[in-house]
């Protein structure tokens, strides 16, 4: 490759950026997506989900130059404090350039994305691949070159990097958190791989049940199934020794369980709702989460807590709402 503005590398690398890299690797694979980073200077520091495509183009001279114009332009005006913008590239490629701060300055710069938005950007492209020297693009070797993500996806994943560059900026206690997020969300969608190919249902529940226990500190919890004469639920799986396995949870008048019985998410700390569900006194909070509820059999997950421990998050609560509904 030819050099230049956009393959400089940095000397160094700063002392926290090895943390950094992990994180930018875990997004560029969730969203699909090639992320570049930069340091304050311009100078590369990393690359995830690199596109063959680009560096293919930056080997011809003439591509190199509209490469350094469009690209390089976003990131100098990134670096200099520019806002969270995104362009499509001369390449017919959609991308974004986002600076990166950390307590109010600029650490790092990201450009990223490197997609066609449709096919007719990759027919445009396709016309003069050529002059850029790009050949035999839809052979195997190029299976991460070629990628198509409409508009409203492309959007969403940019506004998505645009609130996560946001959060950086609030600080280290902040990354831990997008990080743990992350993880989550990682571990959920390998979860669900290996639940699909699981034949047996008690086995699918109980797997579930353990991680979700683990990735959101809950200290015990159930798989629930309406019941045939729909008067409450029975359990089918249990975590923990809180809930016993015979244990039956009531649909009693109250309105707390307007949401269970409308199989809805909810939340509940109080003590008499509680209790006239049918919980032992030891049970001090509880979350349902809806699963299967599209008849009259469906079932409901309830994540259940002590007093001692902490709420799961709105953000948490959100994803294991998300999560059951899809499972």
């Amino acid at each position: 490759m030819i050099a230049n503005r956009l393959s400089r590398p940095a000397a160094t690398a700063p002392q926290d950026f090895q943390q950094w890299q992990r994180l930018i690797d875990d997004f560029a694979a969730l969203l699909g997506l090639t992320l570049v980073v930069y340091d304050q200077n311009e100078y590369l520091l990393a690359t995830s989900r690199a596109n063959k495509i680009c560096s293919t183009i930056q080997l011809e001279p003439e591509g190199l130059r509209l490469c350094e114009q469009d690209c390089g332009s976003m990131l100098s005006q990134a670096a200099r404090g520019g806002e969270f913008t995104t362009f499509k590239c001369h390449a017919h490629l959609h991308n974004f350039a986002a600076p990166v701060k950390v307590r109010g300055k600029i650490r790092y710069v990201l450009l990223g994305g490197r997609v066609f938005r449709n096919y007719q950007d990759f027919t445009k492209f396709n016309r003069v691949a050529s002059s850029y020297g790009v050949k035999d693009f839809m052979f195997v070797d190029w299976d991460n070159a070629i990628k198509f993500e409409n508009a409203q996806y492309f959007q969403r994943a940019a506004s998505f990097m645009q609130s996560l560059m946001d959060t950086f900026s609030q600080g280290p206690d902040e990354i831990d958190k997008v990080k743990q997020q992350s993880y989550q969300r990682n571990t959920l969608y390998e979860l669900s791989g290996v639940l699909g190919a699981e034949h047996s249902v008690e086995k699918v529940f109980q797997l579930a049940l353990e991680a979700l226990g683990v990735l959101f500190d809950i200290s015990g919890g159930a798989v629930l199934r309406r019941a045939v004469n729909g008067s409450g639920f029975e359990t089918l799986s249990v975590l923990g020794s809180i809930v016993q396995p015979s244990f039956e949870l009531k649909l009693e008048d109250h309105a707390v369980l307007d949401d269970l019985k409308q199989d809805r998410y909810f939340y509940v700390e109080e003590t008499y709702p509680i209790l006239r569900m049918g919980f032992p006194e030891t049970i001090h909070s509880v979350h349902s989460f809806p699963v299967l509820s599209r008849n009259q059999n469906g079932l409901g997950t309830a994540g259940l807590q002590h007093r001692t421990q902490r709420r799961v998050c709105s953000d948490a609560a959100d994803l294991l709402s998300t999560y059951c509904a899809v499972s």
